[in-house]
């Protein structure tokens, strides 16, 4: 997963405010967004399901993200267990995606997971990605093709997925296919996923799969819902945004390269999203309900502390150093036990302090705000 950011409107010159801070109604995910002064992210601090990590990013002069790694918590040890390098063409277009992964026989290898290379028309847009992999003999092998297709508009209208045979690299098969709809003013409607009967009678028969639709403010314009359905057409999941007043224009995002469905949110919404509700259809009653209400967080990008507190010299934090807000403690990681913390305000007053334990620190009566924790180890900075 490879992150820049997306800066609406405005030169990031100006004052905006940043997504810094994605937390969650359950506390089973919790995310922490920082950035760099061209205001690109260079750090994704993440709790979810898979467990705890951060991710790294570095970019070129000219903001081309070049690389992403990866480490996850595993047994105590923060580890790198992904590293993605990305190159670039003469014109500035993303034109290979290389992957490796942590080899879990030789700790601290890596091993190259595949490669994708991207084809564009003269236009830019992209034609066609051909996703390599590696074979048994340790040799690179086509493994897929996927091509776009766009209308007379230049609006992406389809996109098809081609499989090689592992034992045979000359032999590709169409395994799946989406279309895309779009309303008068251009913007995308509806997604269709189907996928070819490839084990079937007749392979090139098409079966529904699912399908994404969308939902604009009658207003604005604005994005405002986003819903799967499954391949009968029931509702299956519903993504509904609720916004602050405050537009996006002075607003900066992350942006997910390689996930397109989260980027695309953030560049067709209008205003600042203020809350994420999610509901999905319970598997055992197949009822609808909720999944989970995630709440974001943006800290403005000149937000800095006041001169000759101090904390402008704190010092970077080391590799496995990160925190967290989760409800009234903060989950700070790369703590030792019996580690002095201290907290200070904006202004470089101290407003608490006290002794690492098990690396949940209590925040207690802390005012809403931005703060800074200092550890022996670095500095960071944080909302509540």
């Amino acid at each position: 997963m490879a992150l820049a950011a997306i800066s609406l409107g405005t030169s990031s010159l100006e004052a905006k405010d940043a997504l810094t801070q994605i937390t969650t109604m359950s506390g089973y995910e919790m995310h922490e967004l920082k950035y760099n002064d061209k205001d690109l992210i260079e750090r994704h601090d993440v709790i979810d399901e898979f467990g705890e990590y951060y991710i790294l990013y570095t970019y070129s002069d000219k903001g081309q993200c070049l690389t992403e790694e990866c480490y996850q918590n595993l047994s105590g040890e923060f580890t790198k267990v992904t590293f993605i390098e990305y190159t670039y063409d003469d014109s500035g277009l993303l034109s290979e995606r290389t992957n490796y992964n942590r080899d879990p026989a030789n700790p601290g290898e890596m091993l190259m997971g595949g490669r994708i290379a991207y084809v564009y028309d003269t236009d830019g847009r992209i034609l066609r990605n051909d996703i390599y992999i590696q074979n048994f003999g340790g040799e690179e092998m086509l493994f897929q093709k996927i091509t776009f297709k766009y209308d007379e508009k230049g609006l992406l209208v389809e996109e098809l997925t081609e499989s090689g045979d592992y034992f045979d690299p000359t032999k590709f098969q169409a395994t799946q296919l989406n279309t895309y709809e779009y309303d008068e003013e251009g913007r995308r409607t509806l997604i269709h996923k189907n996928e070819y009967d490839i084990y079937g009678e007749d392979p090139t028969a098409l079966m529904r799969i699912g399908s994404i639709g969308y939902e604009y403010d009658e207003k604005d314009g604005g994005l405002i819902s986003v819903k799967e359905y499954t391949r009968t057409g029931n509702l299956s999941q519903s993504e509904d945004f609720t916004f602050a007043k405050e537009g996006i224009d002075d607003t900066v995002y992350p942006s997910v390269i390689e996930e397109p469905a989260c980027n695309f949110i953030y560049e067709n919404v209008k205003h600042r999203v203020a809350r994420r509700t999610v509901t999905a259809r319970d598997v055992n009653t197949g009822e609808m309900g909720l999944f989970d209400v995630y709440d974001y967080l943006y800290t403005p990008t000149s937000d800095e502390p006041a001169p000759g507190s101090g904390i402008d010299a704190a010092v970077i934090p080391q590799e496995g150093l990160s925190v967290l807000r989760h409800g009234d403690e903060l989950v700070v990681s790369g703590l030792k036990s019996g580690d002095t913390v201290s907290v200070f305000d904006m202004s470089g007053r101290l407003v608490k302090r006290l002794n690492a334990g098990s690396g949940r620190l209590p925040l207690g009566p802390l005012q809403q705000g931005a703060y800074i924790l200092a550890t022996p180890s670095g500095a960071l900075k944080f909302n509540k």
